[in-house]
């Protein structure tokens, strides 16, 4: 495991680092008002959320007409009650089939490594 304080390492030199170990694990980035989590396996980014980005892809879901707006509520409600990320809340429900919401997930993934370019170093 590692641990500590990663400012000196600029967001792409910490990914580009990580992704060079080909090993599995999650970085977790907290900041003042959120967090970020980046899944890695063998060196590639599988996965990644934050509360911002599951937003968006909650939204993106129902804009597109991939959920209801009940589903939408339901979803929401699960987030917040739970603190789990969205794309785990999805895998565990039948609400919504995670292959056919593919790209929006994605986005969240893309959504989650700006975050992480973002964050002040």
């Amino acid at each position: 495991m590692i641990k500590g304080d990663l400012t000196r390492f600029s967001p792409g030199d910490l990914l580009t680092f990580l992704s060079h170990l080909n090993q599995e694990g999650v970085l977790s980035v907290s900041l003042d008002d959120q967090s970020l989590t980046i899944h890695f396996r063998r060196g590639l980014v599988v996965a990644a959320n934050s509360d911002q980005a599951d937003g968006k892809v909650l939204g993106a879901l129902r804009a597109s007409g991939l959920i209801s707006s009940e589903q939408f509520a339901d979803l929401d409600q699960a987030r917040r009650e739970t603190g789990l990320p969205l794309r785990q809340i999805i895998q565990d429900s039948v609400t919504l089939d995670p292959v056919a919401a593919e790209s929006i997930l994605r986005a969240g993934i893309q959504e989650v490594i700006f975050q992480l370019f973002a964050c002040p170093t």
